[in-house]
């Protein structure tokens, strides 16, 4: 009894503080509020005490919720959208492999990052899931969060201001938007937002989205736990429309991520950070390159706005990216179902890639 006393005390204190900070951060407007508010807490708070604790299997539980939030995400009303959007969703998920591929080698060979470091770095989306998965992968948990959230604010911060600035120069200087071409996808509108937000459709979710999770860890493959979890949350989705995760327990998922995160810092993390400042700027540079040359791309190969061509290739979250929108006056639902896909294939798929590119590394 006094052991469990002992763990139970610094874990409520850890989460305690975790969610004070994470709260105080999402009234702020951070972005990723929540996450980022309860890693810096707890890392601080961790830092000055090493008191902070959490236990190990935190993050199957993050990612039941934060896996079973993103199979929600897809609607049936996206299928009748889908056989349209082969060629734009080939093209982006094609770019984006490259994009992690080479920048991932390129970072690991030209700066002190290890190789599954420098890969789970270069993934283009999950700036709570991806350091989660990280941990299985045997990556530098501290570098992970460090790219990954430079990625995500800067999709969020700079880039659709960045798109704006673009397109009003070009129209300036006469540059008709993608002239030629009828413009193509579909109003906001035709996008039927359905979910059973009943406690049950919660607990149904969570209980499906568990067994593929549990599932998932028994496999014993690095990784995978989101696959399974998107997977079958997916199906319940579609296939019963009884799916439904609200937004506060993905919050509360993002608390914990923060949480766990924050307990594996240490001062030579901290001390380690300046070391990462050329692969920081990389991954900045690269990943404004790629929103703005395979933006063009859409928008030439696919008819595309100028601005939906560049938003469809930006960084951000999902979630986001459907405030973005309202507030940039766009009203293309194919913006808001690519990113979707992006999500759920970058998760579920990209760190098998990422696994698969290590397992042949460590055979040659």
């Amino acid at each position: 009894m006094d052991e469990l006393l002992e763990l139970f005390i610094p874990f409520v204190v850890t989460l305690a503080i975790g969610a004070a900070v994470g709260f105080l951060f999402y009234r702020l407007k951070v972005p990723a509020g929540f996450m980022v508010g309860s890693f810096i807490g707890v890392t601080i708070f961790n830092l000055l005490t090493s008191y902070a604790w959490v236990p190990p299997d935190t993050r199957l539980l993050v990612q039941i919720i934060a896996g079973g939030f993103i199979g929600c995400s897809i609607e049936r009303s996206d299928l009748r959208r889908l056989r349209h959007l082969g060629g734009p969703l080939l093209f982006m998920i094609g770019v984006y492999l490259l994009l992690m591929w080479g920048l991932g080698i390129i970072l690991w060979l030209f700066t002190p990052l290890s190789l599954p470091t420098a890969l789970m770095g270069s993934v283009p989306g999950g700036v709570s899931d991806v350091p989660i998965i990280s941990a299985d992968m045997g990556a530098d948990v501290t570098t992970v969060v460090i790219l990954q959230l430079a990625r995500f604010i800067l999709g969020i911060a700079v880039l659709p201001s960045l798109v704006n600035a673009l397109d009003r120069l070009r129209t300036r200087q006469g540059h008709a938007d993608n002239p030629g071409k009828p413009k193509r996808g579909a109003d906001s509108a035709d996008r039927h937002i359905s979910q059973p937000k009943s406690p049950w459709a919660v607990v149904v979710t969570l209980l499906v989205a568990g067994a593929g999770g549990v599932l998932g860890r028994w496999s014993g493959i690095p990784g995978i736990v989101f696959l399974f979890t998107i997977s079958f949350s997916l199906i319940l989705k579609l296939g019963f429309n009884f799916a439904y995760i609200p937004r506060w327990l993905r919050q509360v998922a993002q608390v914990f991520a923060g949480c766990y995160i924050g307990t594996l810092i240490t001062p030579a993390d901290i001390l380690g950070i300046p070391a990462i400042l050329p692969a920081l700027i990389l991954v900045l540079i690269t990943y404004t390159l790629n929103c703005l040359i395979t933006g063009y791309g859409q928008s030439r190969l696919f008819g595309y706005g100028r601005r939906e061509g560049m938003l469809i290739e930006s960084p951000a979250g999902a979630t986001d990216m459907a405030l973005i929108l309202d507030d940039m006056g766009i009203t293309n639902t194919d913006v808001i179902i690519l990113q979707v896909l992006r999500a759920i294939i970058v998760i579920s798929l990209f760190p098998q890639i990422v696994n698969l590119t290590l397992l042949i590394a460590n055979a040659l």
